[in-house]
């Protein structure tokens, strides 16, 4: 079998609908139009080298390389070849140091300010404050929240592909957690938290829903848009996760 059969006949039962569809890209984009008519005994790791070499961003060339891997891999130990993985000892291009800068309070709270009474206000407002990664934010419903104690419950995650929505378990065990944020002990947290969920239930389908609207590739896009007019250092929600996560 050659890597085209290979990478389409393995099974994408066990991974999540972005993992599956990042794959698909690298294999469509890279590795099938250089390696797709290659056997795995074919496969020279000094070609394999060069390869991995003539990408421009690295972050394409690690893509790329462990999706070639990872079917590679697959194959060998699903019909148990006894053949050398040329994929063994390929040296990656180093990446640059991406170094996180977290908002700081007042950008903060010009943020929250500029998303008074927005219907994704209280996504952002929760992100902010507890560190979540964006579909853990986006997954939350008003039932995870408790306003009296204050506590709220992270358990899945959402994540939209191929402009579907897919609801999954948080990214690790340790990631499904019970947090106890000082900030919603607050009366003006939770003053904002209650108009908001008061609001969504009159205007909006899904009131049991956090986020205002049935999250899609739209509505992150209008989150995407709004921090970057009223804050140009926050490209995207993660920016409020960098923030919650220093405070915590």
């Amino acid at each position: 079998m050659n890597i085209r059969e290979i990478a389409y006949a393995e099974k994408a039962k066990r991974r999540r609908a972005n993992t599956v569809e990042g794959y698909r890209s690298a294999l469509r984009l890279h590795v099938i139009p250089r390696w797709g008519d290659c056997e795995i005994q074919d496969i020279d790791p000094d070609e394999l080298q060069d390869w991995v070499d003539s990408f421009e961003l690295p972050g394409a060339a690690e893509k790329a390389y462990k999706t070639l891997r990872q079917v590679i891999r697959w194959a060998i130990r699903k019909f148990r070849l006894r053949v050398w993985d040329p994929t063994q000892g390929i040296e990656l291009p180093r990446k640059p140091a991406h170094e996180v800068q977290p908002l700081e309070a007042h950008e903060v709270k010009e943020t929250l300010r500029a998303f008074w009474g927005h219907a994704d206000e209280p996504t952002l407002l929760l992100s902010s404050c507890l560190g979540l990664r964006p579909g853990e934010a986006y997954a939350l419903s008003w039932s995870d929240v408790d306003m009296r104690s204050g506590a709220v419950k992270v358990h899945s995650t959402l994540q939209e592909v191929g402009g579907l929505l897919y609801r999954y378990a948080t990214k690790t065990p340790k990631s499904d957690r019970t947090i106890y944020p000082p900030l919603l002990r607050s009366g003006s947290a939770q003053g904002d938290l209650a108009r908001s969920r008061k609001a969504q239930g009159s205007h909006h389908r899904r009131p049991q829903a956090l986020a205002g609207c049935e999250v899609d590739k739209a509505a992150l896009l209008k989150i995407g848009r709004a921090l970057r007019a009223h804050v140009p250092q926050a490209a995207h929600l993660g920016d409020a996760r960098h923030r919650g996560g220093r405070d915590a």
